[in-house]
């Protein structure tokens, strides 16, 4: 008749088991700790957005901002994706002790109008963005740009292959502090730009399609010489013509 065979258990192992037993509650518990106090936080009012604070609009009214701000929970994400094109940008950040949303409002800059052949005019920012209507202005401390072109907002006033040469142009304007009372594009099949500057009122005729590095120091030159000036043609790379009256 065969024996059975009896296993012995050691104190270790039996003591080895206890703590791996203990260790799995304990690892158990703090689970289920963790699962509830991620319900308090989320789930209930400890974390409840109170308020939508919102700075920086000088233009764009306060409310429509806030109205963007759905949120509920001071953790969930802003999603703002329905913002006037007047709006350039936006910070988002949260006072937890407050349990507020935060929103820095960044704004287009009015560097220019665009008045079409209707007669509408819209600001655009130094990007070429048109953004938002605007009342004509005359005279030189508006820079406005008349086109037959009807351009909507939120698009560049010209294509990006003339664009860069436009804005360009505006700034070696500005740096030569030079007044401008006009500026016409009127075909830009032709490529090409005329600005009426200083109290002269002299046409200067630029090309839109070459870089107009060049016109700075030809209009540096000439700029004591407007009075006596009939027209300024800069559409000829590294040219410039001119004419007295």
């Amino acid at each position: 008749m065969a024996k059975k065979e009896i296993k012995s258990v050691s104190i270790d192992d039996v003591l080895r088991r206890k703590r791996k037993i203990r260790f799995l509650a304990f690892l158990g518990l703090l689970i289920i700790l963790l699962l509830g106090l991620f319900y308090i936080v989320v789930r209930t009012e400890v974390l409840k957005v109170t308020g939508v604070v919102v700075a920086g609009n000088r233009v764009i009214e306060t409310d429509l901002i806030k109205q963007q701000v759905t949120v509920k929970y001071i953790f969930n994400s802003v999603p703002l994706n329905n913002l006037p094109v007047a709006i350039k940008n936006v910070k988002v950040s949260r006072n937890f002790f407050k349990r507020t949303i935060n929103v820095l409002v960044i704004e287009r800059e009015q560097y220019g109008q665009w008045c079409n052949a209707d007669f509408d005019c819209f600001w655009f920012d130094k990007e070429g963005i048109l953004f938002t209507e605007a009342p004509r202005a005359s005279g030189s401390l508006v820079r406005v740009v008349i086109s037959p072109y009807i351009i909507e907002k939120g698009d560049t006033i010209l294509p990006d292959r003339f664009l860069g040469n436009f804005l360009s142009i505006l700034n070696i304007l500005d740096e030569l502090n030079l007044s401008v009372t006009k500026i016409e594009i009127e075909d830009l099949s032709r490529q090409e730009m005329t600005v009426y500057a200083s109290s002269y009122n002299i046409p200067i005729m630029f090309s839109l399609r070459d870089n107009p590095e060049f016109t700075y120091e030809a209009l540096e030159k000439l700029k004591t010489d407007f009075n006596r000036l009939s027209y300024i043609d800069l559409r000829s790379s590294n040219r410039a013509f001119y004419k007295y009256k």
